[in-house]
C-alpha cells in the first residue's frame, strides 16, 4: 500500500477518531468494569461492518478482518481500554464526568486509534495484505491482568505475531519509540516476616529483637550485587513498608518484624528464579547473624512479566513508520511495567510509544495527565502500516 493512500485514509478517519477518543475520555471505566466502553466500541464496529463478528468476555472483545480466507493465520493488533482511580484536574473542555476516575495513562487514545485504524479498513480506504485480529483488552491496569485473562479464553489461537502502542508524554509528537529486547519491567513484591524470642532492651543478652534481623535483611540486600542482572541493565530491589513493635512501648525488643520491598527487572524464566532464589539466599543468610532471629515467612507475588520486544520485528515496523514519516527512535528501558508482555512471551511481534507531548501536561497516571491529540494519527497510521505491508 502506496505511502500516500495510508496518509490520505488517517486524514479521512482522524475527525472522528478524536471525537471517539473525547468521548471515551469523559467516561472512563475502571479495570474489570469497562462495559459501556466495550458497548461503545462494538456498536462503532457493527455500524462500520454490519458482518462483524464479535467475541466478547469480561477481559475484553476481539473480532477479525479476513482477506484471505484460505489463510488460518491472524495478526493480532491490540488496545486497552480501562482508566484509573484518579480525579481529574486538567481543565479540559471534556474531562472526566465520572468522579474519581480518569484515563490517566492514554487509553482511551489508544482505544479510538485502533477503531480509527478499524474504520478506515472497513471503508475500504485501505486493503490489508494479512488477516488481523482486532483487540480491546480490558483490566491492563488490574495486577490480575485482562491480556493474562484473554489468553486463556484463547484470543491467541491462529495469532502469529502480536502488536501493541502506547502513548509516550515525554516525547514530541510525531515519534516512534522502540528497542530490540528488553524494554519493560517485571515489577514484583516481596514480603518478609523475621520472629525472634523478643525480650527487654536492657536484658538484650536474654532476649532477641526481630527488628535488628530486619535491619540486617535490609541491609544484606542493598548491598549486594546480584550477578544473574547484566551489567548496566536497571534494577530495583527497594525496602518500601517495615513494621515493628506496636508504635507506643520503646523498652521492649519486637518479636516480631515484617517487610516489603518492591523490585523491578528484566529477567523472564529461568533467570527470573535465579535471582528470587539469590535474593532469599541473602536475606537468610543476613537474619542469621542476629542471634535467636528467623525468618518466618518469605514469599514474592510477581506482577505481569517482563516486556521483551522481538528484534526482527522492531527492525521492520521501525522501517515502515519511517516510510509514513515518524522520527524512529530506540528507546531506553523503562522499569514501567505492561501487560502485553504475556503476549510478547507467547507469540513474537513489538510493542511501541508514540511521543504525546504537551506543554504543561502532568506525568502519567497523575491528575494532570494531558494526552495531545495529535498522537492518534501516529497511532491510525502504525496500524494501517501493520495491516498493509507485505
Amino acid at each position: 500500500m502506496a505511502t500516500k493512500n495510508i496518509a490520505a485514509a488517517v486524514r479521512h478517519v482522524l475527525p472522528a477518531t478524536r471525537g471517539f477518543a473525547f468521548h471515551l475520555h469523559r467516561e472512563p471505566e475502571l479495570s474489570w468494569g469497562e462495559v459501556r466502553t466495550m458497548d461503545k466500541v462494538t456498536e462503532a464496529i457493527v455500524n462500520h461492518f454490519t458482518e462483524a463478528r464479535i467475541v466478547r468476555w469480561k477481559s475484553g472483545f476481539w473480532t477479525d478482518v479476513v482477506v484471505n480466507p484460505d489463510d488460518p493465520t491472524l495478526t493480532m493488533f491490540r488496545a486497552d481500554m480501562d482508566a484509573l482511580p484518579v480525579q481529574e484536574a486538567t481543565g479540559l473542555p471534556y474531562s472526566s464526568r465520572i468522579q474519581g476516575v480518569m484515563h490517566a495513562c492514554g487509553h482511551d487514545f489508544h482505544t479510538a486509534g485502533l477503531l480509527g485504524a478499524y474504520r478506515a479498513i472497513a471503508r475500504g480506504l485501505v486493503r490489508p495484505t494479512r488477516n488481523i485480529r482486532f483487540v480491546f483488552q480490558a483490566a491492563e491496569e488490574s495486577p490480575e491482568s485482562g491480556a493474562k485473562a484473554m489468553i486463556e479464553e484463547c484470543v491467541l489461537e491462529n495469532v502469529v505475531s502480536a502488536h501493541g502502542a502506547h502513548v509516550w508524554p515525554y516525547a514530541p509528537v510525531g515519534t516512534a519509540l522502540c528497542r530490540p529486547g528488553p524494554m519493560m519491567a517485571n515489577p514484583g513484591v516481596l514480603r518478609l516476616k523475621i520472629r525472634s524470642a523478643g525480650g527487654h532492651v536492657a536484658d538484650p543478652e536474654h532476649g532477641s529483637g526481630a527488628l535488628r534481623g530486619a535491619v540486617c535483611a535490609i541491609w544484606g540486600l542493598l548491598s549486594s550485587q546480584f550477578n544473574v542482572v547484566p551489567e548496566g541493565q536497571p534494577f530495583v530491589l527497594e525496602p518500601v513498608q517495615c513494621q515493628a513493635g506496636d508504635g507506643v512501648v520503646t523498652n521492649v525488643l519486637p518479636s516480631e518484624a515484617t517487610l516489603v520491598f518492591n523490585i523491578r527487572h528484566f529477567l523472564v524464566g529461568d533467570q527470573r528464579d535465579l535471582l528470587q532464589a539469590a535474593i532469599e539466599g541473602v536475606i537468610r543468610t543476613s537474619v542469621a547473624k542476629v542471634p535467636g532471629a528467623e525468618v518466618a515467612d518469605l514469599s514474592f507475588q510477581w506482577g505481569a512479566p517482563a516486556l521483551h520486544n522481538t528484534p526482527e520485528d522492531v527492525e521492520r515496523v521501525g522501517a515502515l513508520l519511517g516510510a509514513q514519516g515518524l522520527t524512529v527512535k530506540e528507546m531506553a528501558p523503562i522499569l514501567g511495567a505492561e501487560d502485553f508482555s504475556y503476549f510478547l512471551g507467547e507469540r513474537p511481534g513489538s510493542f511501541w510509544f508514540f511521543g504525546a507531548h504537551t506543554e504543561g501536561t502532568g506525568p502519567i497516571h497523575s491528575p494532570t495527565f494531558v494526552c495531545n491529540p495529535k498522537v492518534l494519527q501516529g497511532l491510525i497510521a502504525y496500524w494501517l502500516a501493520l495491516a498493509t505491508a507485505p
